[in-house]
């Protein structure tokens, strides 16, 4: 994936620098208009100080659609950061044979199921995903890595009989790695986003390997650019942020977003 886009920040601007196994992101957000400055009155009161008026948070019970976005977001940097899309991987669906409704239980399940994976076939990396179906029964994605370079050849029949709690799919590699991570981005699809009211509030949507992680950081544009990366995609982005009550603007911001790739 490539871009036609030219260098669109200027090295003394500040930029958010996400490094991720071989891929580093940089996004620099300018603000155009400033929030409505708000004078908290209590837990559940504020006051808007351009009006006066003293308004209500707006607390939900289940937690919203835009509540999980900063999950979704780290799922595509962790698959391209990890993961390479070859025969040491396999991209595994495990479904229950009854209606799973608790999904803090399926951490447990797949650790369980992973450890017999391990025992098989060696060190492996991993993340899985938790998702519901249209009626709210909870089923698990994941993607496994063989770090010992060698194929991951299991049938279908192993998986079932490891996994041992209903429907197993296992997806032969390669898959494409530039689409399957926003496969599981709700945000980005209707169908999907419709399932949010099964998500309980605060729930971790992922998990994944010791051996993964998302590294954090502020920077400035020059300090951030990597020397031993090419630039593989850049675009700009523009937002803005509306009252759905009132249709007023409460903010304004541009964001300017680059991807590099290890060599």
């Amino acid at each position: 994936m490539t871009s036609t886009k030219e260098n669109l920040i200027s090295d003394d601007e500040f930029v958010t620098v996400y490094k991720c196994g071989k891929y580093t992101e940089i996004i620099c957000c300018r603000q155009v208009t400033k929030p409505i400055p708000i004078t908290k009155l209590s837990k559940y009161s504020y006051r808007d100080n351009n009006t006066g008026e003293e308004k209500t948070y707006n607390y939900s019970e289940i937690k919203s659609l835009d509540n999980f976005k900063k999950q979704f977001k780290s799922i595509p940097r962790l698959i391209k950061g990890y993961f390479d899309g070859n025969y040491t991987e396999r991209f595994i669906t495990l479904t229950y044979s009854y209606v799973m409704d608790k999904p803090d239980e399926l951490p447990y399940d797949f650790k369980k199921f992973i450890k017999k994976i391990v025992r098989r076939y060696g060190k492996c990396r991993y993340l899985y995903i938790k998702e519901p179906n249209n009626k709210g029964s909870w089923h698990i994605h994941s993607i496994i890595k063989r770090l010992d370079e060698m194929p991951f050849n299991i049938s279908a029949d192993r998986i079932r009989t490891l996994w041992g709690k209903g429907y197993a799919v296992s997806v032969d590699i390669p898959y494409n790695i530039d689409t399957l991570p926003y496969y599981f981005d709700i945000s980005a699809n209707e169908y999907k986003s419709a399932r949010i009211i099964y998500y309980p509030p605060y729930l971790n949507i992922y998990g994944y390997s010791k051996d993964m992680h998302i590294d954090k950081a502020k920077s400035l544009y020059r300090d951030a650019k990597p020397s031993n990366m090419i630039k593989i995609y850049g675009t700009e982005n523009e937002y803005i942020d509306v009252n759905r009550e009132d249709g007023e603007v409460i903010s304004h911001w541009k964001s300017v977003y680059e991807q590099y790739k290890a060599l």
